[in-house]
């Protein structure tokens, strides 16, 4: 876990099943990221279930962007985004970096 005193990144855990299933199948979200067909419950839930794997194994990454608990934050613990990074590859030391700040509410505020 890596954490300041606005947000805290994270591994993926189950209970984010829910807010993963409607960030991934926003028609919004799609546009940044080459996005074409939904997501079933199902996939994400899979997802998550290997998201222990190592990056050299899959490839990728995703942690969870949240507001931190000592942030002063109305919603403390609150998930608003993720951080990807994909398409890893150790032999040429480069990665894609993806940043969503899925909740509109929070877009904006500096995170």
């Amino acid at each position: 876990m890596l954490t300041d005193n606005k947000i805290t990144l994270r591994a993926l855990e189950p209970k984010d099943i829910d807010f993963l299933y409607k960030w991934e199948n926003d028609p919004y979200v799609w546009k940044v990221s080459n996005t074409l067909t939904p997501y079933s419950r199902y996939v994400l839930e899979q997802y998550v279930m290997n998201s222990h794997l190592d990056i050299y194994t899959t490839k990728q990454l995703r942690l969870i962007i949240e507001l931190d608990l000592s942030s002063g934050s109305p919603e403390p613990g609150k998930p608003i985004g993720c951080v990807d990074l994909f398409d890893f590859d150790p032999q040429h030391k480069r990665a894609g970096v993806g940043i969503l700040i899925a909740d509109k509410t929070e877009r904006g505020n500096g995170h």
